[in-house]
């Protein structure tokens, strides 16, 4: 075999600094793109914190544009409950009204019935004592008791 650190002038010290060439050219090669890879990374870099300050300036916007929303509609809510409220009890004073005429009415009519009962039932015995007086009298010509 023979040794790496041989004398310059052997034959296989041409082949060896052939390969040194290729070699050290490789590194450079990739000296240069390590360099362009983290060039990229900080361009990478710089542009994803870009991103987060956009993004959080619109969740800032978007948190700001909510809780207004937010405010008119509970601000809607309450007063559109105020004016229910409001309907709710006019109508139901409006109901009671309405109630009291109906019991008011429906008292005027029970006291006409019961006058048109007396009335009627005071017809009907009559009537029962007519007709009991006038059977007793046919039976008593029928039995010639008069």
């Amino acid at each position: 075999m023979d040794s790496v650190a041989g004398d310059p002038g052997q034959p296989h010290d041409r082949a060896m600094e052939a390969r040194v060439a290729v070699l050290e050219e490789i590194a450079a090669t990739m000296k240069e793109a390590v360099v362009e890879i983290r060039q990229e990374l900080r361009g990478l870099r710089n542009d994803i914190g870009a991103l987060r300050t956009d993004m959080d300036q619109g969740l800032a916007a978007l948190r700001g544009a909510t809780s207004q929303g937010l405010a008119v509609l509970r601000s809607d809510l309450s007063q559109g409950l105020t004016a229910v409220r409001t309907e709710a009890k006019q109508e139901t004073t409006s109901l009671r009204t309405e109630i009291q005429a109906l019991r008011t009415e429906t008292t005027r009519r029970d006291e006409r019935l019961r006058e048109v009962q007396e009335r009627d039932f005071r017809i009907l015995f009559s009537g029962m004592i007519t007709v009991t007086l006038g059977l007793a009298a046919l039976m008593a010509k029928g039995f010639h008791w008069f």
